[in-house]
């Protein structure tokens, strides 16, 4: 917990991403309460968006309501919701972000295997918290606005 914290608390987020893909030990015992602990203490709002981005894109799970959630107790709403909403769009492996994924599997230099992920996920899953990250850029569009838009009149 703390390796991935301070990464993801102090480093740049695509450096991040590439660091945490070649290790997936790190987050096979991860659970939401874990995900809960890393934003509490969270300091910045880059923060957030490095856990939304790795989260959704990676480990393919959608823990956008804690993560939403947490940001307004922090203070951090405004950000967050503006990260959403600009950016949203980019928290979606795209095809090229796949091809590469499989292109560089079972490398020695890159030691990628969906299988790791894949079990990951589904452990993940197993938590009604957690929902699967849905790769539909109109289904996440919905997704956003209706998450945002649902606390939208919070006073901060």
């Amino acid at each position: 917990m703390e390796f991935i914290f301070f990464n993801i608390e102090k480093v740049n987020p695509t450096y991040v991403n590439q660091l945490f893909i070649c290790l997936p030990e790190l987050w096979k015992k991860i659970n939401y309460n874990d995900f809960g602990m890393l934003l509490e203490n969270f300091s910045n709002s880059f923060s957030y968006y490095a856990l939304i981005n790795f989260s959704y894109k990676y480990l393919e799970i959608d823990i956008l309501d804690l993560i939403v959630n947490k940001s307004i107790v922090k203070g951090f709403y405004p950000e967050v919701k503006e990260y959403l909403l600009l950016q949203g769009n980019v928290i979606i492996k795209t095809d090229d972000e796949q091809n590469d994924l499989e292109f560089n599997e079972g490398k020695e230099f890159f030691k990628y295997n969906q299988n790791n992920w894949d079990y990951i996920k589904q452990r993940l899953l197993t938590d009604k918290r957690i929902k699967e990250a849905k790769q539909d850029y109109q289904y996440l569009k919905k997704r956003i606005y209706t998450l945002v838009g649902n606390v939208q009149n919070v006073t901060l």
